[in-house]
């Protein structure tokens, strides 16, 4: 769920992480509103088992919502917004937020009132003290904020280095029993593990890589679909077809023409 190349007419702009919070957080995105009614972009928001934290700074009162789906999202943005996004790497919120990816499915959720985290007044104060402050002092604002949570997991870190650790073989293997087997973990524990800390199944995981690995090569190479279907371990172009569609809402061949034009008409 990281905006798309023509988000680049909203203006968003993107922030890494410092070092020590790159196991748990992928990046930040920002876009700035300026006022007026503002340019509309409709966009899509890819899961990869991740989950995001974005702040709506364009009224007096912040707006907190969390979201961790596994689903294709499709959301308008305004380029009068103010927004921040914390995208998490996979179990990321569930060690810096104590936020547990399966409580909240595919669903959208606004914080405050009924769903208050103990972190919560922390955070609002802090929300308090950023509007005065630039995008990128806003940024290192959470990322302090962030560091402070952090100081308290060190005992945490060994547990989200192997979560890691998997969800990277993930992106490499085409078959659960195959991830299995390269973990030496059998595929029940994996499993329970995978749904406590990430809130996603071992096969989730793996669908995830193989359409971001299926996006990449219709974007960046020149490969035919049906080379790109048999790279991500499909058997046929019509299944790759079939689950592309199901992912993405769109086909491959419509989906390399989009993103193609995109690149090249900047």
């Amino acid at each position: 769920m990281i905006p798309a190349d023509s988000f680049e007419a909203l203006h968003v702009q993107t922030f890494f992480p410092e070092p020590h919070l790159k196991p748990w957080i992928q990046c930040y995105w920002v876009l700035g509103g300026e006022g007026g009614v503002g340019t509309a972009a409709r966009e899509k928001l890819y899961p990869d088992a991740g989950s995001s934290l974005t702040i709506d700074l364009s009224t007096d009162q912040p707006a907190i919502s969390f979201t961790s789906n596994r689903v294709t999202r499709v959301e308008v943005f305004r380029s009068n917004q103010q927004l921040i996004s914390i995208r998490f790497n996979p179990s990321g919120s569930l060690y810096l937020l104590d936020l547990d990816p399966q409580m909240f499915g595919d669903q959208q959720y606004v914080l405050g009132g009924d769903l208050e985290p103990a972190w919560y007044r922390s955070f609002m104060a802090l929300m308090d003290r950023i509007h005065s402050l630039t995008m990128s002092g806003r940024v290192a604002g959470i990322q302090g904020w962030l560091t402070h949570r952090l100081q308290k997991l060190d005992a945490l870190e060994r547990d989200m280095r192997t979560i890691q650790g998997i969800v990277a073989q993930t992106k490499l293997m085409n078959s659960v029993p195959l991830l299995c087997e390269r973990l030496g973990m059998n595929r029940r524990t994996l499993e329970r593990k995978l749904r406590r800390e990430v809130g996603v199944s071992p096969a989730e995981l793996i669908q995830f890589g193989r359409m971001y690995r299926a996006r990449y090569g219709l974007i960046h190479t020149p490969a035919s679909i049906g080379d790109v279907a048999l790279d991500c371990g499909f058997f046929d172009q019509a299944h790759f077809s079939h689950a592309f569609r199901r992912y993405t809402l769109e086909t491959p061949g419509s989906y390399r023409k989009r993103k193609v034009s995109q690149i090249y008409n900047k």
